[in-house]
């Protein structure tokens, strides 16, 4: 099982697939919003996901390049996609997926802001 924990005052650690995020909450907690209402703490836990998944050691901040860290590649943007539809309730067409909207998690937290109003 994965340990979750965050602190907005340092930056996202990845390593060896494991990410920490603050208080552990779990996929089905962020798709219900128990207790998890900052839209940007969601977008981390999802980005932390991918990073996990990409097994690149990094340190990841809310300015840090998604695209060209290497940490989202075309099929992790495709799983990101589906999470945030999930997540946050919106639909993203195929013209909303840009490397202007993906590229940081600062750019995720905006996107997806004028996506839900």
């Amino acid at each position: 099982m994965k340990t979750q924990m965050w602190s907005t005052n340092r930056p996202l650690r990845i390593a060896k697939n494991l990410y920490l995020l603050d208080s552990c909450k779990s996929q089905a907690e962020l798709r219900m919003g128990n207790s998890l209402s900052d839209e940007r703490e969601k977008i981390r836990i999802l980005v932390g996901e991918a990073v996990a998944n990409s097994g690149i050691d990094i340190e990841i901040a809310d300015d840090t390049s998604l695209v060209e860290s290497g940490v989202l590649d075309s099929f992790s943007i495709v799983n990101l996609v589906q999470e945030l539809q999930m997540s946050f309730d919106v639909d993203l067409d195929f013209a909303d997926i840009t490397v202007e909207n993906f590229d940081s998690i600062n750019a995720l937290a905006s996107f997806i802001g004028t996506k839900a109003d």
